[in-house]
């Protein structure tokens, strides 16, 4: 599914859910009885009242959106209708309070896409397939062909089999920040071009670092680069050589050719290079600045580079709405920043280069739900589907999340300007998350400090976190590795883990680094899944509950764990809670199925076999008889995240 979603164009992952989309809220798509128009054939010149030139050829709609922007400011018509086609915005579109309960949205039955990137053509041959054409202005690190990400150019060979690791060679030792130490012989003065690039990984895997090689000295096996990592690469870390045009080998591959400025690309079909050209992101596309009660619905935004999102939000941005859009190729779907009561709903976010949404720093009373979000973190991995931090009181809910570089949802708090409290996660179908990175989880919360988060974390599905890492003393990955299902790190306090699924991690289905005053209830833990042994206190066995000291030193007290219900796959399993260095915690009322008992606690715990109706078909509701009743366990919402699986996303 992974590579289908790296290769194939847009209009090819359209998803149709045939759905009332009344029942969840979503303004109506009928046409406005007054609307102005914007159209790729349209005049700005023109009155922007008409949907199509007329036949004289002396009216019709804008050309652009700034014109409409600019003609809702002074009127009374405060919708613009958008026709088919493509849009390559030459500069990000401002709303400000001016621009307060205005709508933008494409016209019914048509499909509008609104690009911040810059359209590459004359596309001329060179020898192998390769293509090349003029670009003053290089590339970072993507190219955009007909709706599909491209790979840059890299010194190994990719491989479709390794999606996650190919190209990437293994590191020597090494103290320096702004160095790499390569093996002898693994690089050579050839490597070396201007806007040579390297992507690396310290050994640890928690994300990865993009820079410059400013020189390689060969004497000393050294990559100096532009700028420091954030992790030193040192033993058996990793990093990948790209954007040399030497490299380019394969079908899919682009570089940047500095001696004569040109953009190189061997495409998968030239004569659609040739027609089409190729796109390279640039910019923002929408940025509301004071902006409110502003509606944006039914239009696709794509083209973004990996550090920017194709809408912001900033400074009292609130009230807004974005409904059924879709976001394709951008850097981040959504940034909020000090804007609060917004609505982003049913929308889809796919082949994303970092972070699905991000809330940032005042974003408060905001809600994200109903969206489906998938294949994120394809260019930088530190992100998730949804981010968060410095926030309160947000709801993000019932949204489907799949295919991640690292988390599905994240909360964090790095310091005192970074503090979140009283947000809830609940009802979110979360799968295949942390394809490349380790010490994370499916959902994730930072608390260094230690404040009482007051968060609810809460009927959420959560199968396969995955997790991957290099190994310390060999130069092999492991996979899975060091991913929870729920990560509660770093003195996270405070937090209700209530009636969820959490299966196939591959470290704990709960994880309490430092924090105080959390509960777990209600949960249903499938364990059992053989993972890699690693180093420290891992036993090569995932666990139901993990206690364990925080980055203070500090002990995780007054946990507690009850009415839940763990379950092993193997009678192998030794226990279900690992627990180290001290603390406090209860653990009462679970039922427990091939673990035994906790020495000294489980006083009304029994171990018995819940009745699920069918663990071997996946399906984990309990049969009318189960024990687990009896315990004082409440049924999971199966029938609630089967909505969310069929319904997130665009509605009709």
């Amino acid at each position: 599914m992974e590579k289908v979603w790296r290769q194939a164009g847009w209009l090819g992952m359209a998803i149709v859910f045939l759905w009332s989309a009344a029942a969840f809220g979503i303004p109506p798509a009928a046409q406005a009885a007054g609307a102005y128009y914007v159209a790729l054939n349209g005049n700005d010149s023109w009155s922007g009242t008409l949907a199509a030139p007329n036949s004289g050829g002396t009216d019709g709609p804008f050309r652009t959106l700034a014109k409409a922007r600019d003609a809702m400011r002074t009127g009374t018509t405060k919708t613009t209708l958008i026709r088919a086609g493509t849009y390559y915005m030459t500069s990000t579109l401002v709303l400000t309070a001016a621009d307060s309960g205005t709508k933008y949205r494409a016209y019914d039955g048509e499909t509008v896409i609104l690009s911040g990137g810059e359209r590459v053509t004359g596309f001329a041959a060179e020898a192998n397939g390769i293509y090349a054409a003029s670009l003053p202005t290089p590339t970072d690190m993507e190219l955009i062909f007909d709706g599909a990400r491209q790979r840059i150019a890299e010194k190994k060979a990719y491989d479709a089999a390794s999606p996650y690791t190919y190209g990437h060679s293994f590191a020597a030792a090494n103290t320096d920040m702004n160095k790499v130490k390569f093996k002898a012989a693994e690089v050579t003065a050839a490597d070396y071009a201007p806007h040579l690039k390297v992507e690396t990984f310290a050994v640890r895997r928690w994300e990865n670092d993009l820079l410059n090689v400013t020189s390689i000295d060969v004497a000393n096996n050294l990559l100096n680069l532009s700028g420091n990592v954030r992790y030193v690469i040192s033993t058996n870390g990793t990093y990948r050589l790209l954007n040399n045009p030497a490299y380019l080998d394969e079908i899919g591959e682009f570089a940047y050719r500095a001696s004569d400025g040109k953009l190189l690309f061997k495409p998968s079909d030239s004569a659609k290079l040739l027609s089409q050209g190729a796109v390279v992101p640039r910019r923002t596309i929408l940025s509301l600045d004071g902006a409110g009660q502003v509606v944006v619905e039914r239009l696709t935004f794509s083209d973004t580079p990996y550090a920017l999102p194709a809408i912001e939000l900033k400074n009292g941005s609130n009230g807004n709405g974005f409904y059924n859009n879709r976001f394709l190729n951008v850097g981040k779907g959504l940034i909020l920043t000090g804007s609060a009561s917004n609505n982003v709903n049913h929308n889809e976010m796919a082949q994303i280069g970092t972070t699905g949404v991000e809330l940032a720093y005042g974003a408060d009373a905001n809600a994200v739900n109903w969206n489906y979000m998938h294949h994120i973190g394809l260019v930088k991995k530190n992100g998730g589907a949804v981010m968060a931090y410095g926030v309160k009181n947000n709801r993000i809910d019932h949204n489907r999340i799949e295919y991640t570089a690292r988390y599905g949802i994240s909360i964090k708090r790095w310091d005192a300007a970074t503090i979140h409290t009283g947000n809830t996660v609940e009802y979110n179908k979360i799968r295949f998350t942390n394809r490349e990175t380790q010490d994370t989880g499916a959902i994730e919360m930072l608390g260094r400090g230690g404040n009482d988060t007051d968060t609810i974390i809460r009927y959420n599905y959560i199968e396969d976190t995955g997790g991957r890492m290099s190994d310390w003393t060999n130069p092999y990955f492991q996979y899975p590795y060091g991913a929870d299902g729920i990560y509660l790190d770093d003195e996270t306090s405070g937090v209700e883990v209530i009636g969820n699924f959490i299966k196939d991690h591959s470290r704990a289905a709960v994880f309490v680094h430092g924090g105080d005053n959390n509960v777990i209830r209600n949960n249903v833990g499938i364990i059992g899944r053989t993972i890699w042994k690693g180093l420290g206190h891992e036993d090569g066995k995932d666990k139901f509950v993990r206690l364990e000291w925080g980055t203070t030193q500090h002990v995780p007290s007054n946990t507690v764990i009850e009415k839940n219900i763990i379950y092993s796959k193997t009678s192998a399993w030794p226990k279900y809670l690992d627990f180290f260095t001290g603390g406090t915690y209860t653990s009462d009322w679970n039922v427990l199925y091939q673990v035994p008992k906790i020495s000294g606690k489980d006083a009304n715990s029994i171990v018995a076999n819940p009745l699920f109706v069918s663990p071997s078909s996946n399906n984990y509701k309990l049969q009318a008889g189960s024990p687990a009743f009896a315990q004082g366990f409440v049924e999971l919402p199966w029938t609630e995240w089967s909505t969310v699986h069929s319904l997130a996303g665009i509605q009709p």
